[in-house]
């Protein structure tokens, strides 16, 4: 099994890395980042961990930090279509998935 990020969802990963980095600094652009991996990991593993969701869908949460994954199982691929804040335009990544 494998974790791919769709181009939107890779866009909104580096710009929310890029907003931890400006308004928090490197040590929690990092953290970000690195608890972001250590989700797609666990996905990896157990890749029906996430909360199910509407088509298929399933979402996953961060610690620490006000975001989720939302992911569909494709065969052998976990595809992530968003990483979303919890407060910012509500349910905008329900119709990529």
């Amino acid at each position: 099994m494998k974790a791919e990020f769709q181009p939107a969802a890779e866009q909104e990963l580096i710009e929310s890395i890029h907003r931890y980095l400006v308004e928090a600094g490197p040590l929690q652009a990092d953290g970000f980042d690195t608890e972001v991996k250590r989700v797609v990991g666990l996905l990896l593993i157990l890749p029906k961990l996430g909360t199910p969701g509407a088509r298929d869908t399933r979402s996953m949460p961060l610690r620490r930090y006000p975001y989720s994954l939302h992911y569909r199982l494709e065969r052998d691929v976990i595809r992530i279509f968003a990483v979303a804040h919890h407060s910012r335009r509500p349910r905008y990544w329900a119709k990529r998935g």
